[in-house]
């Protein structure tokens, strides 16, 4: 089931967090004119919440049931011109909590998570 949702802050993909343990980035492929899905699979249980840094939409963090926030590249060649995050899916950070984490949310600036 879908838990959770996110457009980029460009507009150009959106997320979306599942009880499977997964998060889908899709975006719309103009070359073939559909919507193309990736799949991001480093989660033990439910995404609760999806924060899409402000200024990088190569950036975005997830929240779980299984007690994390993580960060992961969410670069698309086929898409970003700017800074490389690495390959997508890669965890580039990997928050502990003691409880599920509900939500996230990146400062204006997107100095702080």
């Amino acid at each position: 089931a879908v838990l959770c949702c996110s457009w980029s802050p460009d507009g150009t993909r959106f997320a979306v967090g599942t009880g499977a343990k997964l998060v889908c980035v899709c975006y719309f492929e103009e070359e073939h004119n559909w919507w193309v899905g990736k799949a991001i699979k480093h989660h033990q249980s439910s995404i609760t919440a999806l924060a899409w840094h402000p200024m990088h939409s190569g950036l975005l963090a997830t929240c779980s049931t299984d007690q994390h926030v993580r960060l992961f590249s969410a670069y698309l060649k086929e898409m970003d011109k700017g800074e490389n995050f690495g390959k997508f899916g890669t965890l580039l950070r990997e928050i502990p909590a003691k409880a599920w984490v509900r939500d996230c949310k990146w400062s204006p600036d997107g100095a702080v998570l």
